[in-house]
């Protein structure tokens, strides 16, 4: 029996942000802030013989409403050794290493993983995105999984795969 899957490819709609990040301890200057362009493919693999899975429209609708909320922010982790101060307009972040930054409040994203990871970024990402697709008003009966692609510049990425 075939098995059918439909994608949608970021890079052509522009499901794509720029962000900057870092990694508590890691190596290779990951410690220090810098940034990325990252950009996502979305495919959904379909039960059996299905005939329809998904609108393509509806699934760009919901890869640019994710990626968008990210685009041009400092992602920073909500969770592991990493703690937050919240002032008025300013936030000071102490990573789990003991660095600390201050950002404006208007440039922050924080994310619940213990630090911002490709590999983190990517399970969020499916996550939200499966949670938009069961809340969509299209029916997702015929769609048994989920494939997330992030791409991290053009040469690498992280392929995350979930349920509905």
């Amino acid at each position: 029996m075939s098995r059918l899957s439909i994608f949608v490819d970021g890079r052509t709609i522009k499901a794509r942000f720029h962000v900057a990040h870092r990694i508590s301890g890691a190596a290779y200057g990951l410690d220090r802030l810098h940034g990325h362009t990252y950009e996502i493919r979305v495919s959904l693999e379909g039960k059996g013989q299905a005939e329809f899975l998904y609108p393509f429209e509806a699934l760009m609708g919901i890869m640019t409403e994710c990626t968008q909320a990210f685009d041009n922010k400092v992602l920073l982790a909500d969770g592991g050794g990493n703690v937050a101060k919240f002032d008025d307009a300013v936030i000071t972040y102490v990573g789990a290493d003991e660095k600390r930054y201050m950002f404006p409040k208007d440039d922050i994203v924080f994310l619940p993983v213990k630090e911002v990871t490709a590999e983190a970024l990517a399970h969020y990402l499916l996550k939200e995105i499966c949670e938009k697709l069961r809340k969509s008003n299209v029916s997702t009966s015929e769609i048994s999984g989920v494939e997330l692609t992030l791409w991290e510049g053009y040469e690498r990425g992280v392929v995350a795969r979930g349920n509905l």
